[in-house]
């Protein structure tokens, strides 16, 4: 058993991540709907320039959101705009932030129209469903053979990013769940009815809460406080503490709690049955006595009963700031793996703060200002917290002086955060403490703020950006400035490189990737050739400024990283796509990959 996967974009390159997973004729779900950036296309032509939905949604049952950078979800919009009325699936956290970055693509790329940005967001809250990581939620199919659960899984990338799994079985219930579980008698429900001509027939009834009676988008139930487009052509997804009360399976094993099925790993493990992890689709070992994982959940890989197809999104790298490394899947049957940087690995990442430091100090010695492009959620924060640590550590250390050739030490420079989207992301991250690692929450304990320090700085309105901007110009005092985009292809970042990429004591940091056709690959390209320059805003801009590259501060795994996350698949996947990378990236990786899996096929 094999699923069509088609790739709507992040096929050539590392943007516009969006893959569509076909379920049947008539089925479908997509993961991500991503923003072209720079000189990449979808193979039907969409881009930078061309954003409308190029592709048929019209059996497009739900669309999950593996995290929110804009690469991944920039193209949300227009796909409300062509008609999507399912459900938007993401984590918690991503739930937080993604109504941030939607606002934020539909006011530089879209419109200022206020009203049609808060018709476009409510759209967004009705259809929007968070979801814990680990729990399943259901899909409802339409006429299918087939039942679909989606789960997510922490990916270590960014706050809320997560990678998903995509679980598909043979549906062996009554057609259309006519007939109702066992002992609970008819449709009516603890006195609720049921929509039983309903698209989706069968969705039970939860706690109360109506349900829509077979038309489209008519009610938005409220389960655990999960927004669900409930009468959406993807109607039936049910969060109950992540378990299916639709699927007939009746009362719960005795003992095991309301339903609790170990089996289908739904819900959390039988008292004396070990972690979540140790029952909930084998993330360990089977309990005592009940045999092998594949024994209890749905049988051996040869049973066409169950497939489980996993997009991995963007998986992060181990030792990052705030977040815990990715932990792969017990299974994996088809596999859809990023391959951002399968042709390298990064420098040590414990070392990286001590680097940081360094080149910092290099940096600043002689009195100029230090530019770090960074997006605003994930890399910003990621850097707040590095720089509040080299703070604490050094905080009399002298590293530069100002212009009348005072010395300034690290309590004393300033950093200053120029972006209204950062702060505000920064702001959730502050109120999402319990999705952190442990070590940010020892920080906190002990009285730090590790992203809300006293020399920080945030810049919100335009007028004091460009009064920032004309002051650090005139080379008064040094200073460390964080500004989107990551690439330089937008952003605030744009107008500091016009006003000093030509000055010799300044500098550009870079700490990410910088995609092919961006201002960013550029200054880098181009910074140490005689004459060397860059197009912004189509006019021309010598590279005076000197131009760094730190390695091990990438939110993306590097090519062991990846490597590893195979490797560690208890069931190896039948088939591994590579995706979300260059030619060369995804070649070094796909060869790798074949000498270490030679069961896999591994398809670029």
């Amino acid at each position: 058993m094999m699923f069509e996967v088609k790739h709507h974009g992040a096929v050539d390159g590392v943007t516009g991540s969006c893959h569509e997973l076909v379920v049947d004729a008539g089925n479908s779900v997509l993961v991500d709907i991503g923003l072209f950036q720079g000189a990449e296309v979808s193979g039907s032509g969409a881009g930078a320039a061309q954003l409308a939905v190029e592709f048929d949604i019209a059996t497009v049952r739900a669309l999950v959101i593996t995290h929110v950078h804009i690469d991944h979800v920039g193209r949300l919009p227009y796909l409300l705009a062509a008609g999507f009325a399912g459900p938007i699936i993401c984590s918690v956290p991503s739930a937080r932030l993604l109504p941030l970055v939607i606002e934020d693509a539909l006011k530089v790329g879209v419109t200022r129209n206020q009203g049609i940005i808060d018709a476009c967001l409510a759209r967004l809250a009705e259809q929007l469903v968070p979801v814990e990581y680990y729990e399943w939620v259901e899909v409802g199919l339409v006429e299918s053979p087939y039942r679909l659960q989606v789960r997510l899984s922490p990916a270590g990338h960014i706050l809320g990013s997560a990678y998903v799994t995509c679980r598909v079985r043979r549906d062996l219930s009554p057609k259309g769940l006519g007939l109702s579980p066992k002992g609970l008698g008819s449709y009516d429900v603890g006195g609720h009815s049921m929509a039983d001509g309903s698209i989706a027939q069968g969705i039970e009834l939860v706690r109360g809460h109506s349900m829509a009676d077979g038309s489209i988008a008519q009610r938005i139930e409220l389960v655990r406080g999960h927004s669900m487009a409930d009468g959406s052509i993807a109607q039936g997804i049910e969060l109950v503490r992540g378990h299916s009360m639709a699927d007939g399976l009746g009362e719960s094993p005795k003992g095991l709690g309301s339903y609790n099925d170990v089996a289908d790993g739904l819900g959390e493990s039988p008292k004396g049955l070990g972690s979540y992890n140790d029952v909930a689709d084998g993330l360990g070992e089977s309990p005592k006595g009940l045999g092998s994982y594949n024994d209890v959940a749905d049988g051996l890989r040869e049973s066409p009963k169950r497939w489980d197809v996993v997009f991995s999104g963007d998986l992060g790298a181990p030792y990052a700031p705030l977040l815990s490394a990715p932990r792969s899947p017990y299974r994996a049957d088809q596999l859809v793996l990023e391959s951002t940087y399968g042709d390298k690995n990064h420098e040590d990442r414990r070392s990286r703060r001590k680097r940081l430091q360094g080149c910092m100090e290099r940096a600043l010695a002689d009195g100029g200002v230090v530019l770090v492009p960074a997006f605003s959620i994930g890399r910003t924060q990621e850097l707040l917290y590095e720089i509040e640590a080299i703070i604490h550590a050094n905080a009399e250390k002298d590293i530069s002086h100002t212009a009348y050739g005072r010395a300034v030490n690290w309590s004393e420079l300033d950093i200053i955060i120029d972006s209204p989207l950062a702060s505000e992301f920064t702001e959730v991250y502050r109120e999402l403490k319990p999705y952190w690692d442990k070590e940010a929450k020892r920080r906190v304990e002990g009285g730090r703020h590790p992203l809300s320090f006293e020399q920080l700085t945030t810049i919100d309105s335009h007028e004091l950006h460009l009064q920032t901007v004309a002051y650090l110009a005139k080379q008064k005092r040094p200073a460390i400035v964080i500004a989107a985009s990551g690439m330089c292809a937008g952003g605030r970042m744009v107008n500091y490189l016009k006003a000093l990429l030509g000055d010799a004591r300044n500098d550009v940091v870079f700490v990410g990737y910088q995609a092919q056709g961006t201002p960013g690959r550029d200054i880098l390209k181009y910074h140490d050739r005689p004459g060397g320059y860059v197009m912004l805003d189509g006019e021309k801009y010598t590279i005076n400024a000197k131009v760094w590259q730190m390695g091990g501060y990438s939110a993306h795994a590097g090519q062991k990283d990846l490597v590893n996350f195979v490797k560690r698949i208890r069931y190896k996947p039948v088939q591994v796509k590579l995706v979300h990378g260059d030619g060369e990236a995804k070649r070094a990786l796909q060869g790798v990959l074949q000498r270490e899996l030679p069961g896999t096929e591994v398809v670029v």
